[in-house]
């Protein structure tokens, strides 16, 4: 590489085959590599299978030499080199055997005379990027933990490489690489002495890494212009973890109510971070009972598992121990992990009720040490019973109140409805069902024509379409003294229905027919039905000491009112009106008579009273 020769020394395994015999024990044949031009020192002690004793004599090729140093150049390379070797003791034993030596060249270095610590910086690099990608005993890979201190040997023990007889000099170098794996640079560690320390002649340097230490070691041994890189060392920092007692921080109140029967409890565990699997950490959720007896409610010893039980769901909601990354650079301020973890966990209560208000309890265990158990209240919060209690009430209340209009506004249409649903009729031996009393003057103003014609309009198309019979004098016409003839009539009805105006309380006569309606009633012959309109009770009040006042006082308190109101509609009036006559069933026996007497009625009067577009009444009918 470059025209330079590197050395490597090889020690290869002993060869059974080939024996040198002398007196005494004949040990196999030992191989050596010798590097060009880098000087060995052969002795008796260099094979490191015999015992070494200070009181043996080493003899090499039979001569009185205890080691020979062998310094060959690259045109030995095909050369076959040996010595005999023999080690004989004081006590008479002896050992033998032969050193075949086989000659390399390379790698060694030929430094030049100019720019040298340049050229070794870039031979540095081009050999520790070779050999980082490559299987080589020369590339060695190192972990450590920041500030731990660690040892770095230029050869290690049985290695290929030696030191070279004679003075030599050993410098190291650090590679700097960038986070994406690339050289960054390359320069001699004497450069930042005061981060290095040196041992044994430089042959061990020590090293406190901080995370500016991440990167590639190089050890280069030099003698004279000649120079050997004898390993490579790939220098990793983990990040310093600490050992901390677990910790647990949980919110101290949780508040449920009958609404609101599932809660969720949440804690974070402080653990540290130098483990790299789940083991030894356990999360306890209990009661205490009176006893002071743990009640296990929920308990996890699992990462990422739902533990179910029959009161609560718990969970390590994460896995929070990471293996520590080993820093093969010199790391951004972000890139560096906190030393201690965070660990989510929580506990779901389900069907929370009243009863289980207290308080629970929940510990944390991490590699056989226990924090401090936490404490959390179960609050009940009967405010929300209150509220709910008051919301019922209050529902309560508007429903009825909903009820009670409705009743109101549809009172008629619903009595009907109830007191037909049994389908009962009531007793009929009458020839009418009602007689009609009315006060319709031709000089009336028009709301009041209006008003009078408009209810004596609905009722007979309610009669009709209920083939109800009915008397109206106005469109019978009978001869005969007027009083006899309105009792005889009244006594064949089952109602008489007054529809009470302010015109119909100044008149004499309609307070007579209601004064004698009300003597039938008390009699049990006929019941009284009044229809008031607006003003009519007003006018009653206002009307001094006319005759018969007692009497229509008596029946407005006392019987079953229709009340009339402006802008009411046909069907609201008839069923008020429906509901106060009585329920006859006259569907079949009476369509025909009431048909015939109604048409006779229609085509013999001559003075009709009314017609349904409001036209005046004739009074002398009266």
């Amino acid at each position: 590489m470059g025209g330079y020769f590197f050395i490597v020394l090889f020690v290869t395994s002993f060869h059974l085959s080939s024996v040198y015999s002398l007196s005494g024990t004949t040990l196999p044949d030992h191989n050596l590599t010798v590097l060009v031009d880098w000087p060995f020192n052969l002795t008796c002690n260099h094979d490191l299978i015999l015992n070494k004793n200070n009181s043996s004599e080493c003899l090499i090729n039979n001569g009185s030499h205890s080691s020979i140093i062998i310094n060959l150049d690259k045109e030995d390379v095909s050369k076959g080199i040996y010595y005999n070797m023999t080690l004989r003791s004081l006590n008479g034993t002896c050992k033998s055997w032969r050193v075949w030596v086989q000659v390399e060249s390379g790698p060694t270095l030929t430094l030049p005379t100019k720019n040298e610590e340049e050229a070794v910086t870039e031979a540095v690099q081009t050999d520790a990027l070779y050999h980082q990608n490559i299987t080589s005993e020369k590339f060695n890979y190192n972990e450590t933990i920041l500030l731990q201190s660690i040892r770095l040997r230029c050869i290690k023990e049985n290695s290929e490489f030696y030191y070279p007889v004679g003075s030599y000099e050993i410098n190291w170098y650090q590679t700097e690489f960038l986070r994406n794996g690339n050289a960054k640079a390359t320069y001699n560690v004497q450069k930042y002495a005061d981060r290095f320390h040196y041992l044994d002649n430089r042959r061990i340097i020590q090293i406190n890494p901080t995370f500016y230490e991440a990167g590639l070691y190089t050890c280069v041994v030099k003698q004279g212009n000649k120079a050997v890189i004898t390993s490579h060392t790939q220098l990793c920092i983990k990040q310093q973890t600490h050992e901390l007692h677990p910790l647990l921080q949980c919110n101290d109140e949780i508040t449920f109510d009958n609404l609101d029967n599932r809660k969720n409890i949440s804690c974070i565990g402080q653990i540290d971070s130098n483990i790299i699997d789940e083991k030894g950490i356990k999360v306890t959720w209990f009661r205490l009972t009176s006893g002071g007896i743990e009640e296990i409610i929920c308990e996890n010893t699992k990462l990422n598992e739902v533990k179910e039980f029959e009161q609560a769901n718990c969970k390590i909601n994460d896995l929070p121990n990471r293996e520590r990354f080993c820093f093969e650079y010199s790391p951004e301020g972000h890139e560096v992990e906190n030393p201690q973890e965070s660990l989510p966990v929580s506990l779901l209560l389900k069907n929370l009720r009243r009863s289980d208000a207290g308080q629970i309890y929940v510990r944390l265990e991490h590699l056989n040490r226990t924090s401090e158990v936490r404490t959390i209240q179960l609050n009940f919060n009967n405010l929300n019973d209150m509220y709910m209690a008051v919301g019922i009430v209050g529902g309560v209340i508007f429903l009825l109140f909903i009820c009670g209009f409705v009743a109101h506004k549809y009172r008629h249409p619903i009595l009907l409805k109830f007191r037909r649903h049994f389908g009962k009729y009531d007793k009929d031996d009458k020839e009418y069902v009602a007689i009609l009393s009315y006060f319709f003057d031709g000089e009336f103003d028009q709301e009041a024509r209006d008003t009078v014609d408009r209810m004596i309009s609905w009722t007979k198309h309610l009669f009709e379409k209920k083939n109800y019979s009915y008397y109206d004098a106005q469109e019978h016409m009978e001869l005969g003294p007027w009083a006899e003839t309105f009792i005889r009539n009244l006594d064949k009805s089952h109602r008489m229905i007054v529809f009470m105006t302010e015109e119909y309380v100044k008149e004499a006569k309609k307070r007579f027919e209601t004064k004698q309606a009300l003597e039938n009633m008390r009699k049990n012959k006929t019941k009284i039905i009044v229809v008031k309109t607006k003003g009519a009770e007003k006018a009653l009040k206002e009307s001094g000491n006319i005759k018969f006042k007692r009497d229509l006082k008596a029946t407005i308190r006392g019987m079953r009112n229709v009340v009339y109101k402006h802008g009411m509609s046909e069907a609201a009036f008839s069923d008020m009106m429906d509901y106060a006559l009585p329920n006859l069933d006259r569907s079949d026996k009476h369509d025909n008579s009431e048909e015939d007497n109604y048409e006779m009625h229609k085509e013999g009067s001559l003075n009709p009273s009314f017609t349904s577009n409001g036209a005046t009444v004739d009074s002398t009918a009266l």
